[in-house]
């Protein structure tokens, strides 16, 4: 490869125009390609001179960096390599894009706003030379007034800089920090697992990884709409929508929003026409016997349409539409009348509680920005057609594209949505880095909050699970997820329910917990029972030391209770309310292993070695479990599939089973994990390339209708 530092240009991907093409008739950007030598130091906000006369590669938009280096034959294909270390070079170099933008001239009335939806991460953007914007976190759009910067002879040239993440956070403060607790992700907005997770490699996502317009404004612009379910009458008979509309209005002008609600089949069901009124407008519309949105496998997905047009003196400025689902759905917390000190952690949808069956969601790739269509098709295809009915955005990965979203909600998928922050430290004292999260969950809340899928926001995944394992007075997050994001939940939906962390009661939610949810890991990680290690020490930040050392001699007493305490027979003995992590890992399909990893007769140790980042447990705690399955030892990477997927396959459909055997008192069990983020040794159940493994076929024969009622 090269050692020199990279850029990058790019071009619009068709696959992104029609869906995200302005609806009030504004500008798209469409873009250009990049790569370079050594750069010339120059003053703060200057670009480097060499940038005019760089070797520029295209790459799309939205993207990644290290994909399009892939396809310009400049970097190995990294999933094929065993090492992370094959990228780790481009955490420490700064990228560039550029493109065009044409002459336009901005009326009296008009506005030019150019808009990235998601800039990752650290981004500074130039418009002809001169510095117009900046962007620190990955999670909100940068939006730039360039009114009058696009006039003249055309084109203008942008410059977008991605500044090394490394180089822009406290490296001292990581050094001295306690692994994955206290890394470099905690101290930027940025997808966590890209630096590194135990089911994935560290490769940090670089790049524009959503969609950029250039949008032309006339006298105002509708900054959201907010469509829900505010009325159902406990038999159905009839419902009442409420739409809320935020106007940012730049120009002197009357107005008015033309508000219509059309049914799931395109018939017109309601109108009316409401002012504006410092920057907002709202109507209800009382719907009889509505056509209502339910769940996978419960009813029908059926989906409205809102229409909002703004209208001033007679002429259309700006238009939005959205689908809606007419539904209520709420988490009860109540006591239980028939458990001592018990209650409730179950979902309630059209007045009825459901049992969730379902998954956890992480990114279905390391480059985030670049996830094809089909991509999310076929994964969320097959988990309803798994039976499932309910997916866990899980905290420490991205909230996800609009397409993900939106296809949960026609397939009937119930989305849980973790903020993005997960199982480490953060600090809550800097008011500046508050105030950034705030905006991020302002922005984020106000994107997704009508979709008819969303049924719950939680603050974080297992920041209060891994406490313990922090040293006194290390920042736990107290102010972010008790105080920022339940403000912004509160003040921007309204609706839908707020959890602060997952679990519930993090590492006290034990086996036998009554109330809440639980991640169970007694299964394949060996946590809790009497013979754990004292979870008080707050010296054992190592979580290794919990479960296990070196590798194990098959066979022998040392081994044999360790494939005990690690059984999925410890299922059995949970008692809990909701179980919303619980999984066993297993080997990659045959034909992925083919397709990245080698000949199937590759010593198992080896593979193991390179594709298996779960270090918890003895180095061998994997051929283990495949030799317990099949019977014999296990010598090839052959073995290790089989026997693994078996292990996999049997311990869920007992963990399901027994889960479901508890309905009334368990209400639902998420299994960690639908997907994988990369061709490794995972607990998947649908591999990277989409191949789902023996497990996918066990969870939905165990997921499957039963005769009862069980909702």
């Amino acid at each position: 490869m090269f050692n020199d530092i990279e850029y990058v240009r790019w071009i619009m991907r068709d696959r992104w125009a029609a869906r995200n093409a302005p609806a009030n008739g504004g500008n798209r950007v469409l873009i250009a390609a990049v790569t370079s030598a050594e750069l010339t130091d120059t003053e703060p906000g200057t670009p480097p001179t060499e940038l005019a006369n760089a070797r520029w590669i295209p790459i799309g938009v939205p993207g990644d960096v290290h994909r399009a280096l892939v396809a310009a034959d400049r970097l190995d294909e990294p999933d094929t390599a065993p090492d992370d270390r094959v990228c780790r070079w481009m955490e420490e170099r700064d990228w560039w894009y550029r493109f065009a933008l044409p002459s336009v001239v901005a009326g009296d009335d008009e506005r030019l706003r150019l808009v990235f939806e998601g800039l990752d991460t650290y981004a500074d953007v130039y418009l002809d030379g001169a510095p117009v914007g900046s962007s620190r976190n990955m999670f909100r759009p940068l939006e730039i007034d360039v009114s009058d910067r696009l006039g003249g002879d055309g084109p203008h040239d942008v410059l977008v800089r991605f500044r090394a993440p490394l180089g822009e956070i406290d490296r001292a403060a990581v050094d001295r920090s306690y692994g994955l607790l206290m890394g470099p992700q905690t101290q930027m907005r940025k997808a966590q697992f890209g630096y590194g997770w135990d089911f994935g490699p560290r490769r940090p996502s670089i790049g524009i990884w959503r969609p950029v317009a250039l949008v032309r404004d006339r006298i105002a612009a509708i900054d959201g709409v907010h469509a829900r379910t505010v009325f159902l009458a406990s038999d159905h008979s009839s419902a009442i929508v409420a739409v809320d509309i935020d106007v940012d209005a730049f120009a002197s002008a009357v107005l008015e929003a033309n508000v219509r609600l059309l049914g799931p089949d395109g018939e017109m069901l309601a109108e009316r026409t409401t002012p504006v009124a410092e920057g907002a407008a709202g109507t209800e519309f009382r719907v009889r016997q509505p056509r209502l949105w339910w769940p996978n496998e419960l009813g029908e997905q059926a989906l409205h349409r809102v229409e909002v047009e703004l209208v001033s003196g007679g002429a259309t400025v700006a238009q939005h539409t959205l689908a809606v689902g007419i539904r209520t759905v709420v988490l009860d917390e109540s006591s239980d009348p028939t458990g001592v000190e018990s209650r409730f952690f179950r979902f309630v949808v059209n007045g009825t509680p459901i049992f969730a069956k379902g998954a956890n969601w992480i990114p279905s790739q390391m480059a985030v920005g670049d996830i094809d269509e089909s991509r999310y098709e076929r994964l969320l295809t097959l988990a309803r057609d798994a039976h499932m009915n309910m997916l866990r955005v899980w905290g420490g990965g991205i909230y996800e594209h609009d397409v993900f979203y939106d296809a949960c909600d026609r397939l009937g998928l119930l989305v849980w949505q973790d903020f993005m922050f997960a199982a480490a430290s953060y600090r809550d004292y800097d008011q500046a880095w508050l105030d950034e999260i705030a905006a991020e969950a302002r922005y984020q809340v106000r994107r997704l909050r009508s979709h008819a899928s969303l049924v719950l926001w939680c603050g974080n995944n297992e920041v209060e699970a891994v406490a313990p394992a922090l040293p006194p007075g290390a920042p736990r997050g107290q102010r972010i997820f008790y105080e920022v994001l339940p403000d912004a939940v509160a003040a921007y939906d309204g609706v839908t329910g707020y959890l602060p962390t997952s679990p519930v009661f993090g590492n006290d939610a034990g086996p036998g917990s009554r109330q809440g949810d639980r991640h169970a890991w007694e299964t394949w990680h060996g946590l809790g029972g009497d013979d754990a290690p004292d979870r008080s020490d707050s010296e054992a930040i190592d979580v290794r030391a919990l479960v296990g050392g070196d590798a194990l001699t098959s066979g022998t007493p040392e081994a044999d209770a360790y494939l005990a305490r690690i059984s999925a027979d410890r299922y059995l003995e949970d008692t809990g309310r909701f179980s919303s992590e619980f999984g066993i890992l297993s080997a990659c399909t045959t034909e992925t292993a083919e397709r990245y990893i080698g000949a199937l007769d590759t010593p198992a140790d080896i593979v193991i070695a390179h594709r298996c980042r779960d270090h918890l447990g003895p180095t061998n705690k994997l051929a283990l479990v495949a030799e317990h399955a099949l019977g014999r030892a296990v010598e090839t990477l052959a073995d290790l599939i089989a026997g693994s997927q078996q292990y996999q396959a049997d311990g869920l459909k007992l963990g399901i089973e027994h889960y479901r055997s508890r309905w009334p008192y368990c209400a639902g069990t998420l299994v960690w994990q639908l997907n994988d983020c990369w061709p490794g040794f995972t607990w998947s159940l649908i591999d990277f390339d989409g191949h789902p493994k023996p497990a996918y076929d066990a969870v939905r024969a165990a997921y499957a209708p039963l005769e009862r009622k069980d909702h």
